[in-house]
């Protein structure tokens, strides 16, 4: 079942707008450097690593004594190859 995250349109605009954060940490002649085509190929590369939904997704704030430390349990298929797991 596709949800809204899934849609492609939506991964492209998160990626888009993922691609322009990124561009704007960098120092601007750098950011200027890259081509419409380099561009575009980073957005690509960005929308294929797109986070994906998972079935049990468990966020936890731990309060220590002076610090907050935070603890996060994602499961799900494993989509990576077995060369990079």
């Amino acid at each position: 079942m596709m949800t809204p995250d899934d849609h492609p349109q939506a991964a492209s605009a998160k990626a888009e707008l993922a691609l322009n954060r990124l561009l704007q940490m960098m120092p601007p002649a750098v950011a200027a450097s890259f081509t419409p085509i380099q561009r575009e190929a980073l957005q690509q590369a960005l929308v294929a690593n797109a986070w994906r939904r998972h079935p049990l997704d468990i966020r936890l704030t731990l309060p220590l004594l002076v610090k907050r430390l935070y603890v996060v349990l994602l499961v799900g298929e494993e989509r990576r190859s077995r060369k990079r797991s």
